[in-house]
């Protein structure tokens, strides 16, 4: 059994175990999500709960005094940004956390973004547009977590200068796109905007211009490449497992100690689902894909070795 590790005092949490899925966001943490849930985990995926991301963003985008701990208070997982960005972190603060990079070939990656934004896209200017609602998907999630945020506030208090920090890849990024001002244009703080989509990767997977622009694709996947490589070299080789998600559950619950469950592991994207019912074309099932993910992380795998 995992010891119980006490974060530090200022925190005032208690982990037992935790699990940080350090993969890129849309390389399968819905399934992920599902998956870790099932073994019984109590998982913070921050696509849903998006509003238990912005403390973490202002920590890592708006030079925020101490990491906000309290805000995992109750989870024993984190997915999706900006949590896959927090290794450090939480290694210092649980020696023997484990963590999951998902494997995503690069290119195919990058598509999938275009693909998922262009949806989105015409979904918003569809008169048949149909409002996402998370509760619908995952009953019973939506429970109080405005007040849990609330008291977060409450009790950190901290105080944010006005430099942006992105020290934790190794040639800082900065801004994005200089002169863009997110706070007219999408209603948001620079921090909750660098912390979306990609932005802290120098990608702008929400311009319908700029998102097809080679030097944008270029800086997007350079980055994202980069955060493979330090997440290799910075996490000890026995805390981190390179999941490809067709493995299916063996080498995550055996990574975890884990009985395997029974029934197939979950292969989840509600955006790829629509799509499909859509155009009557599942995204899940392009063999092409699959082919591609499968050779990057037999590619990983090697690097391990």
């Amino acid at each position: 059994m995992i010891s119980k590790v006490c974060l530090l005092a200022a925190f005032h949490v208690c982990l037992s175990e935790f699990v940080l899925d350090v993969g890129a966001p849309r390389s399968g943490t819905q399934s992920m999500f599902e998956a870790l849930k099932q073994l019984g985990l109590n998982a913070l995926w921050s696509g849903y709960y998006t509003q238990l991301r912005w403390p973490w963003c202002d920590y890592l985008f708006a030079n925020g005094t101490r990491p906000p701990f309290d805000n995992l208070t109750g989870f024993e997982a984190a997915m999706d940004e900006p949590f896959h960005l927090l290794y450090d972190e939480v290694l210092q603060a649980i020696p023997d956390a484990k963590f999951v990079y998902t494997v995503a070939d690069p290119d195919s990656w990058y598509d999938q973004y275009l693909e998922f934004y262009a949806y989105q896209e015409r979904d918003r200017d569809s008169e048949n547009r149909q409002v996402y609602q998370r509760h619908k998907y995952y009953p019973g999630h939506e429970t109080d977590v405005t007040h849990r945020l609330s008291s977060l506030r409450g009790k950190q208090g901290e105080r944010l200068s006005e430099r942006t920090r992105a020290d934790f890849f190794p040639r800082p990024l900065g801004h994005p796109m200089n002169g863009y001002n997110p706070v007219e244009e999408w209603g948001s703080t620079e921090s909750h905007w660098m912390c979306t989509a990609a932005h802290f990767w120098g990608c702008r997977f929400d311009d319908p211009h700029l998102r097809h622009h080679k030097d944008v694709r270029d800086r997007c996947l350079d980055s994202f490449r980069q955060h493979q490589d330090r997440v290799i070299r910075t996490i000890p080789k026995g805390q981190l497992l390179i999941l490809n998600l067709s493995d299916g559950w063996g080498p995550l619950c055996e990574f975890l100690g884990k009985p395997i469950p029974p029934g197939p592991f979950p292969h989840v994207d509600r955006y790829a689902t629509k799509t499909a019912d859509a155009n009557r074309t599942s995204v899940i099932n392009d063999t092409s894909s699959v082919a591609l993910v499968q050779r990057e992380a037999v590619r990983l795998r090697r690097r391990e070795l």
